[in-house]
């Protein structure tokens, strides 16, 4: 009785140890680069949909001595304003601290 435990014991192990094959191969032609992999012109933290770019240069100065135009694509916050958390590739985002000072603008 112990030999029949011992060899099915021996058997799941070996079993278990056994490497599977590994078949999630990536196909050559995706449409977008992962993560970590570089693109034409940086990474993909480079690509931005909306105007943010145009805005950075706001960041440090008085959110009150700036005029932004109304549009649906642009936010305007302050830190401890309450919005939506909803992500649109296309709104720029200005956000200013308590002070009245922009600190970030992102898109989303």
């Amino acid at each position: 009785m112990r030999f029949t435990i011992f060899l099915l014991a021996a058997i799941y192990l070996t079993a278990c140890a056994a490497e599977a094959p590994d078949d999630r191969t990536e196909p050559e032609d995706r449409a977008l680069p992962g993560p970590s992999e570089e693109i034409k012109g940086g990474g993909l933290a480079d690509i931005e949909l909306c105007d943010a770019e145009d805005y950075r240069p706001l960041v440090g100065s008085p959110v009150s001595a700036t005029s932004f135009p109304e549009s649906p694509s642009l936010r305007v916050f302050g830190v401890n304003d309450i919005v939506t958390q909803d992500y649109v590739p296309q709104r720029t985002n200005v956000v200013y601290d308590t002070n009245g000072t922009i600190t970030r603008i992102y898109c989303g």
